[in-house]
């Protein structure tokens, strides 16, 4: 069986990285040429390779190429977490996959149970390179010295020591990890001797930790704030924004998806990754209105090895 890692070859990865580059200055009419195009390659590299979504199309009685554009994804029925939760390792799966060989994500399991996620490197190394588009589109520099308040174990310094060795000798990916779980007066001494210039972290840490420093004199100037993993409401966001005198910037993201949106830093709303995914928000299974609430639904363009559609 051809292995996974096969995937993605380098060419498509390397496309997808020039595509991630240009698509802030494409015309929408590009950007959705590209979606289209990603689109037709995963769907019907599911129904041919993926034993849960070849069942599904079978049952659900449609043709993987009656599926062309992102409006075509309303003829597949949602699945819910518990549909993939309750498939076998081997059903989710490419054929041919091998988990040793793969990176495991696992969700927070806040809704029920934890789902385990699987990708290969290169899936891996891509969604991560789309956070990083958006992190320096939100004020992030390549040379800044920046500090994540996060769970130990969760960043990439943890994952990839020897990465972030290589990056720091280029002096670049100065970041330091503090745990979301010290004290507020330890997460202050520390960011004050690492004298960050973007600070990141999880909405509430940011949050509890601005509660704490808008109480006593202190020496912390960032000049912008990123948070996510958690809710950001606007009385957070003013406690935050008062107590560092920097912008904040929100990241809307999952295990899943990597990231969903991002705040866009000229103040219009959210944006979407939309050369990453297909993003629909629905109730009672259809589109809503611009402006009114819904459900989060999603389509994901480059994962190949363990695919999310709808």
């Amino acid at each position: 069986m051809r292995r996974v890692g096969r995937l993605l070859p380098a060419p498509r990865v390397v496309s997808a990285l020039a595509a991630l580059a240009l698509h802030p200055y494409a015309s929408r009419a590009r950007l959705e040429a590209f979606r289209a195009q990603r689109l037709r390659r995963l769907v019907a590299h599911a129904a041919a390779r993926v034993p849960f979504y070849r069942r599904l199309f079978a049952e659900a009685g449609i043709d993987a190429q009656q599926i062309r554009q992102p409006e075509d994804l309303r003829q597949l029925p949602i699945t819910s977490r518990a549909q993939l939760q309750e498939a076998s390792l081997f059903e989710r799966l490419c054929e041919g996959a091998r988990a040793e060989s793969l990176v495991k994500r696992r969700t927070s399991g806040s809704s029920g149970q934890p789902l385990d996620i699987w990708r290969t490197q290169a899936e891996e190394r891509l969604l991560q390179a789309f956070r990083w588009r958006a992190r320096l589109q939100a004020g992030r520099r390549l040379s800044d010295r920046f500090s994540t308040l996060a769970h130990p174990g969760t960043t990439d310094a943890a994952r990839f020591p020897w990465l972030l060795r290589a990056a720091r000798s280029l002096g670049l990916q100065r970041e330091h990890l503090i745990s979301c779980f010290d004290a507020p007066e330890q997460q202050a001494r520390l960011l004050e001797a690492q004298r960050p210039q973007v600070i990141n972290g999880l909405a509430g840490s940011i949050w509890r930790l601005s509660q704490y420093l808008a109480q006593r004199p202190h020496r912390l100037r960032p000049r912008c704030l990123h948070v996510g993993g958690e809710v950001l409401n606007p009385a957070m966001r003013s406690t935050i924004e008062r107590a560092f005198a920097a912008p904040v910037f929100d990241f809307y993201g999952s295990h899943e998806c990597n990231l969903l949106a991002w705040q866009c830093p000229e103040g219009f709303g959210y944006h979407v990754c939309d050369d990453s995914l297909v993003l629909e928000v629905l109730r009672d299974g259809q589109p809503v209105a611009e402006g009114e609430l819904g459900a989060v639904v999603v389509t994901l363009l480059h994962s190949y090895t363990m695919p999310f559609l709808r």
